[in-house]
């Protein structure tokens, strides 16, 4: 399997599962922003097939869950096509954009995904657990699932539609129920409005931060999401890490962190449809606040 260096750890550990273990993932350089580069891919793809390794897929992230940046789909697409390969794109978080007219293009080639992974859970409104795994031909779905077991599973009479057969754990909570009441309560036209919204205030942030002294930004946000570093007492990973902390201890905001490129970074995701831009202004004074008063400890 052949993905960027940055893909999920899902990826690893649904190798690490199939007993393929994580030498069998192959993993491409990515720009300083965590994107897949595409020069490297073709790389990775003709140095695997020299040493004789088969390649069966190839992943992109869409978006990263680390950054919220988008991997170029559709060149990533067209190179599976040429090479005959299996396309996934995890758009766990990030395919929600398919229901915004003004973001659905930065999923430009989605539609030669052989595969998508989608989270209802993440940008849809729905409550946590609610997954898809979608194709594009349906046979590959159901030829996964051809056990036999005549206490459940009944080829010709089955009252209703039977979701069993064409599930992992076939005893499961009809989790596509919670997206229909989603979509029943509020209206695709509402979910459309409260992604643009919270793509719209991840700008607003980044914005705001660029006015800002001693902040870094690496990138300008796709998504919902924004890494940065406030670097005026210290520009050391560790107190980044006592930045992010000492915020969520005083229980004033939550935020998140991560690290791209061996830099750690603070970082946001704008979920709750009633963070406004109010709150960001109030999150910047708070990192200043403590950060001065951890220099001082």
């Amino acid at each position: 399997m052949i993905g960027a260096k940055s893909a999920h750890y899902s990826i690893s550990r649904a190798l690490s599962i199939l007993g393929l273990g994580s030498n069998s993932f192959l993993p491409v350089k990515v720009d300083k922003n965590e994107v897949l580069k595409m020069d490297d891919l073709e790389i990775v793809y003709n140095t695997a097939i020299k040493n004789n390794l088969r390649v069966m897929c190839v992943v992109a992230n869409a978006c990263a869950t680390s950054t919220g940046l988008y991997d170029p789909i559709s060149e990533m697409g067209d190179f599976c096509e040429n090479h005959k390969l299996w396309f996934h794109i995890d758009g766990a978080h990030g395919a929600a954009a398919l229901v915004s007219k003004k973001n659905k293009n930065l999923l430009k080639g989605i539609n030669k995904a052989t595969s998508i992974i989608w989270d209802a859970h993440k940008m849809m409104r729905v409550p946590a657990l609610c997954t898809a795994l979608l194709f594009k031909n349906f046979k590959h779905q159901a030829l996964a699932f051809q056990q036999k077991g005549s206490y459940v599973f009944h080829e010709q009479e089955v009252v209703g539609m039977d979701s069993m057969p064409y599930t992992i754990e076939c005893t499961k909570t009809a989790l596509g129920t919670k997206f229909f009441w989603a979509l029943a309560l509020e209206g695709e036209g509402a979910i459309e409005k409260y992604i643009d919204y919270t793509f719209e205030l991840a700008k607003y942030f980044y914005n705001q931060l660029k006015k800002e002294e001693h902040f870094e930004l690496p990138y300008s946000p796709e998504s919902n999401i924004l890494c940065f570093r406030y670097v005026k007492e210290s520009n050391s990973n560790e107190f980044q890490k006592k930045l992010r902390y000492s915020i969520i201890y005083r229980k004033k905001f939550y935020i998140t962190s991560c690290e791209m490129n061996g830099l750690r970074y603070l970082r946001v995701v704008l979920l709750n449809p009633e963070t406004s831009k109010i709150e960001l202004g109030n999150l910047i004074e708070e990192i200043k606040i403590i950060s001065k008063k951890l220099s001082n400890e």
